[in-house]
């Protein structure tokens, strides 16, 4: 049974009251949002809380929706009517996409639109809970809830799959894991439909993806080539990195190095790695799981 009102109700009010308590949100913010400070009135319906992540599309606030009393996260774009086309079109992907999945394992998508001084923004359930690599790191998980990480991962992107969609940018800062080991995907912005993918094409030296993760197709650059199979790469290279604590092509290369290995390079034994730390045949079978 899920929580009854009260009881979410009481949980928001605990989480306004925490978020309240950390400061408000600076008002100016120099160049990061095109400069200028952030009106209270900035997005009808909604007061910023605190930021609680940047990266390079956009920055994260944790939200109160007004109507709702719900906290939720806000993802405002960086330059608003000044942002390139490829953000724009990146931004809109993510909402699109996004939107037409419902599965526990995705992140879900509340509202979207333009903010008054012309920024686009986008709103979705406020998470709790660490990337993949950060909850490795300072959760030390089991070998079991290390493979659960798996397969709630492999039945989210079964979800999407089937849909049509394949996100093309599976790494651990797009996977984020629960206090309660729950799993869900973020940022769906190089995200393709099936159906669309032929048709897709690239910029000059344009690179979609994240080299480590990314299959050669991807690194390629021929998109009508992209399809689940191109996903189930990047899915073995997690595999590989939650149970043996690093991804196959990783180390201190550069990135064309790493690409160039992804090409070139056979990964290591995973089972040579992980040897007398998980059950032998386990071992074996993840070994010849995670080989292209």
């Amino acid at each position: 049974m899920g929580k009854n009102l009260t009881d979410s109700t009481l949980e928001n009010e605990v989480w306004l009251q925490r978020l309240r308590e950390a400061g408000p949100v600076p008002q100016s913010r120099g160049g990061d949002l095109a400069g200028g400070p952030l009106p209270a009135d900035l997005i009808p319906g909604y007061e910023l809380l605190a930021e609680i992540g940047r990266g390079g599309q956009g920055i994260v606030f944790s939200a109160l929706q007004v109507q709702t009393s719900r906290i939720v996260a806000l993802k405002l774009l960086h330059d608003g009517p000044l942002a390139s086309a490829s953000a724009e079109r990146r931004f809109q992907r993510e909402i699109e996409l996004s939107s037409a999945l419902n599965h526990a394992g995705v992140l879900t998508i509340f509202d979207a639109g333009v903010a008054q001084d012309g920024r686009r923004f986008v709103v979705s359930r406020l998470l709790k809970g660490q990337p993949l690599d950060q909850w490795l790191e300072n959760e030390q998980p089991t070998f079991e809830q290390r493979l659960d990480v798996i397969l709630q991962l492999c039945r989210a992107l079964e979800h999407a799959h089937q849909r049509g969609v394949i996100h093309l940018d599976l790494k651990p800062s797009n996977v984020m894991v629960s206090a309660s080991g729950k799993v869900c995907i973020l940022d769906f912005g190089l995200a393709r439909l099936l159906e669309h993918s032929a048709n897709h094409s690239l910029s000059i030296g344009m690179i979609a993806g994240t080299p480590a993760y990314m299959a050669p197709e991807q690194i390629n650059q021929n998109p009508a080539n992209w399809d689940t199979r191109t996903e189930l790469y990047a899915l073995g290279v997690l595999l590989f990195e939650v149970i043996a604590g690093r991804a196959p092509f990783s180390g201190d290369g550069t990135p064309l190095e790493v690409l160039k290995a992804v090409e070139t390079t056979l990964p290591p034994s995973l089972q040579t790695l992980v040897q007398n730390q998980i059950p032998r045949q386990r071992g074996r079978d993840l070994d010849a799981i995670c080989k292209p």
